[in-house]
């Protein structure tokens, strides 16, 4: 059986199947093949930087050193924050229920940047909780946890429904500051204060 994304409210769990919506799904797309003199396709490689050896693809590798010259392997790296302490590696929440949140406001998704597109299809379209597709149908969001793979932190999945279908947004905090209007001056102050334009200057 394919994984799933599986939520639950209320104790009632839902399993969707998901397929990622991207722009070649949406649009299609178009492939540009670079052809040598006899019209046969060619490879990408890559050029040492004393421009003696032309590297094909296959022939390289990235490799972490430590001090000494040595190679490291990767399961030994870990993880830190800014004191120094390991970083615990969360799971995948594929097949695992993630507790919904909501409805939320539409608002909160300005919070937000998105970084994937699924589709959602019910695994069990008569057995899918009642009130997250009554929901749902009305225009309500849900936001869940998610990941993927494992990973150090924790995406949020926002579900979402229109008249295409359902359909979970993946994402990740908007690294930016919110811009409002300045405030309004406080009662009986100069909102000009020392910058007055005088018009008889002119």
């Amino acid at each position: 059986m394919a994984r799933a994304i599986v939520v639950s409210n209320n104790g009632v769990e839902t399993r969707f199947g998901f397929s990622l919506v991207n722009r070649a799904r949406l649009y299609g797309q178009r492939k540009r093949v670079v052809v040598d003199e006899a019209g046969q396709p060619t490879v990408g490689g890559w050029l040492t930087t004393d421009g003696a050896m032309l590297l094909l693809p296959g022939g390289r590798a990235e490799l972490y050193l430590d001090d000494a010259g040595d190679v490291v392997d990767r399961s030994a790296l870990e993880t830190v924050d800014a004191d120094g302490n390991p970083v615990p590696r969360l799971d995948s929440t594929l097949d695992v229920p993630q507790a919904l949140r909501g409805p939320i406001p539409p608002e909160r998704l300005l919070e937000f940047v998105a970084t994937s597109v699924y589709e959602l299809t019910p695994e069990d379209v008569a057995n899918m909780d009642p009130e997250l597709r009554a929901s749902l149908a009305l225009g309500a969001i849900w936001e869940t946890d998610y990941n993927y793979m494992a990973a150090f932190e924790r995406q949020t999945l926002f579900i979402l429904q229109n008249d295409e279908g359902i359909f979970g947004l993946v994402a990740e905090p908007a690294p930016l500051e919110l811009v409002t209007r300045a405030s309004q001056p406080a009662a009986g102050e100069d909102p000009l204060g020392d910058d007055e334009l005088d018009f008889a200057m002119f």
